[in-house]
C-alpha cells in the first residue's frame, strides 16, 4: 500500500507574531517556517513542501527575488507560491509577482477564515493529485506484473480486435510460428491461419460475449512450414468494453501434444499389460488344470503299487511315502495356482454384499477350529459393500485362518473385526494378538509363495494373503498390514465407498459368543 503524503507548508515571513498566528491558523497542516528567502531556499533543498506563503517585503532577499529562485529549480518549480504583504502594493509590483511564479496575493494581517479557505482549495487539490498519482502507480505496477507475464508465460497468447486482426502476440506465440513477436501486429488471423469452422467459432464468441474452451485440439502453424501438427487445449476470451462491448478476443493456447502422446502410451501399455496378465492366468489356469490329471495318476499308481507291492523292501516303501507326499504337495501348489488365476477369470458380477453375513457365516465355517484353540472373535457392524459375494467370502476366511494359525501360544486368542467410514473409503481391520511379524516383510507376506515360516513350524503355501490381495485389487480396493513380532498383526482393507450402505454403529465391537471358548 502506498503511504499517504501529508499536506506540508512552508511559510517565509520575518515576524514571529505572523509566523506564530498562521501556524495557529493552520494546525491541521504541516508546517516548516523560515524567516528570511535565503532561509527558504536552504529548507527546500531538503524539505519537500506542498505550498508556499511568502511575505514579499522580506530582508535580504525580497519575497519576488525568492521566488524567482524557486521558480529557477527543477525540484521547486511547480509549487504552488501565494504573497503576503502588510501594505498596498504597486500594480506592476503584483505584476512581477505573478511573473516570478506567485498564484495569489493576500493582505496582512491575514484573516484566518480567508486563508483557511484558500489553502483548503490547495490542500483538495493536492489531495486528489496525490490519489491520482497513487491510481498511476498502482496502475503502472499491474501493468507491469502483467506485461511481465504475457512476455514469460510458457503458453502461446495472442490479442487479436472484433476483425481477427492481431495487436499482438506473446514471445511464446512468436517463436512457436519461427517469426519475432513484430511480425504478427495488424495481420489478420485468419489471412495466416485459414480455417472456416474456427473463423465461424471465433465470430460466434464476439458475438455471444460467451468463452470457448476445448481440449486436445489440433493446429498446424501454416506461418512456420516446419511447425507440423501438433495439439493444444484452446481458449477463446471475449474482450468486454465498459459498455459491454466486445472490441476483441484473447487467444490462450497449451500445447499438450507430448501429454496427449504420453497418455496414448500409457493406454497402450495398459492394454499390452492387460492382455499378458490375461495371458498368464490363462497359462497358469491351464498349466494347473493340465498338470493335475498326471499328478493324480501318480498318487493313484504309488497307492496301488503299495498296496499290492508285499515283496517291497522297507526303503523302496519310504521312497513311494515320499513320491505320494510330493506329490500332493504339487497338487496342493497347483490348486493354489488354480485359485489364484480365477481371482480374475473366473469372478461373479457385482452385487450388494453385507459383510455381517459373509463374516458370520465364515465364523460358522471355522467355528471347531475356533472353540477347540480356545479363540475369542469380536466383530463390529460391517458395511454393505458391491462386490462379489464369494471372493469376499473367501478373502474373510484366508484373514481369519492366517489370525488362527498364526496365534501366540499360551496367550489367550483374539480376533476383532471392524469397520469405520473414512471419507469416500470403507476401512475394514482384522486383528489378532498372534505371533506379529517385522513390517519389513509387509509386501513379501502379500507375493504368491511367500512364507516368512518353514513347513515344518506351520503348515500352508503361502498363497492365502496373495489370494487376498488379489480379491481386493479386482474390488477397486487396497491391503495392508501393520504388526510387530509377539505384538499381533492387524490388516487394513479399504474398499470405495460407491452406493453401498453404512450401519448405524459400525466399529462398535460385540464377541460372537459361539466363538467363544
Amino acid at each position: 500500500m502506498i503511504p499517504a503524503t501529508p499536506f506540508r507548508i512552508l511559510i517565509v515571513d520575518d515576524s514571529p507574531e505572523t509566523l506564530f498566528a498562521i501556524k495557529e491558523a493552520l494546525s491541521e497542516y504541516e508546517i516548516v517556517t523560515a524567516r528570511s528567502g535565503e532561509e527558504a531556499l536552504r529548507l527546500l533543498l531538503h524539505h519537500q513542501v506542498e505550498l508556499i506563503l511568502l511575505d514579499i517585503l522580506l530582508p535580504g532577499l525580497d519575497g519576488i527575488e525568492t521566488a524567482s529562485l524557486i521558480r529557477k529549480r527543477k525540484r521547486t518549480e511547480s509549487i504552488p507560491i501565494i504573497f503576503m504583504s502588510g501594505i498596498e502594493i504597486s500594480d506592476r509590483k503584483v505584476y512581477r509577482g505573478y511573473q516570478a511564479g506567485g498564484i495569489d496575493y493576500i493582505l496582512k494581517p491575514l484573516d484566518p477564515y480567508v486563508l483557511k479557505a484558500k489553502i483548503s482549495v490547495f490542500a483538495e487539490a493536492f489531495r486528489r493529485t496525490e490519489e491520482l498519482r497513487k491510481s498511476r502507480e498502482v496502475l503502472l505496477e499491474r501493468n507491469a506484473l502483467l506485461e511481465s507475464i504475457f512476455s514469460s508465460v510458457h503458453f502461446l497468447l495472442a490479442t487479436m480486435d472484433a476483425d481477427f486482426n492481431i495487436v499482438r502476440v506473446n514471445r511464446a506465440f512468436a517463436e512457436a510460428n519461427g517469426r519475432d513477436p513484430e511480425f504478427f501486429i495488424g495481420k489478420n488471423y485468419f489471412t495466416l491461419y485459414p480455417d472456416e469452422k474456427d473463423e465461424a467459432l471465433f465470430r460466434k464468441v464476439i458475438e455471444s460475449g460467451e468463452p470457448y474452451f476445448t481440449v486436445d485440439k489440433p493446429f498446424r502453424f501454416t506461418v512456420n512450414e516446419n511447425g507440423g501438427d501438433r495439439f493444444w487445449d484452446w481458449s477463446l476470451l471475449p474482450k468486454k468494453l465498459p459498455t459491454a462491448n466486445i472490441s476483441g478476443l484473447v487467444l490462450s493456447l497449451v500445447d499438450v501434444t507430448e501429454r496427449r502422446m504420453a497418455r496414448q502410451n500409457l493406454e497402450r501399455y495398459a492394454e499390452e499389460l492387460e492382455r499378458r496378465n490375461r495371458d498368464l492366468q490363462d497359462f497358469a489356469f491351464v498349466a494347473s488344470h493340465d498338470l493335475s490329471e498326471p499328478l493324480r495318476k501318480i498318487q493313484v499308481f504309488g497307492e496301488l503299487v503299495l498296496s499290492k507291492g508285499k515283496n517291497l523292501d522297507q526303503q523302496a516303501a519310504d521312497y513311494l511315502r515320499r513320491m505320494r507326499s510330493a506329490a500332493g504337495r504339487m497338487q496342493s501348489l497347483l490348486d493354489a495356482l488354480l485359485s489364484y488365476s480365477r481371482v480374475s477369470t473366473h469372478g461373479r458380477t457385482f452385487e450388494p454384499v453385507d459383510l455381517n453375513i459373509i463374516v458370520r457365516e465364515v465364523v460358522v465355517d471355522l467355528e471347531l477350529t475356533i472353540r477347540s484353540a480356545g479363540v475369542v472373535v469380536e466383530v463390529g457392524n460391517l458395511p454393505t459393500v458391491t462386490g462379489d459375494p464369494a471372493q469376499l467370502r473367501q478373502l474373510f476366511q484366508n484373514l481369519a485362518v492366517n489370525s488362527l494359525k498364526y496365534r501366540s501360544p499360551g496367550s489367550n486368542p483374539l480376533v476383532r473385526i471392524w469397520a469405520e467410514l473414512d471419507g469416500s473409503l470403507h476401512k475394514i481391520y482384522v486383528e489378532d494378538n498372534g505371533i506379529g511379524f517385522d513390517e519389513k516383510y509387509v509386501e513379501q507376506i502379500f507375493k504368491p509363495f511367500q512364507r516368512l515360516h518353514g513347513r515344518n513350524e506351520y503348515e500352508g503355501l503361502g498363497m492365502g494373503l496373495a489370494i487376498c490381495r488379489k480379491i481386493i485389487e479386482r474390488h477397486k480396493g487396497a491391503i495392508t498390514a501393520t504388526s510387530a513380532p509377539e505384538k499381533g498383526s492387524t490388516f487394513v482393507i479399504t474398499l470405495p465407498v460407491g452406493d453401498t450402505e453404512y450401519p448405524e454403529g459400525a466399529g462398535v465391537l460385540s464377541p460372537v459368543r459361539a466363538m467363544a471358548s
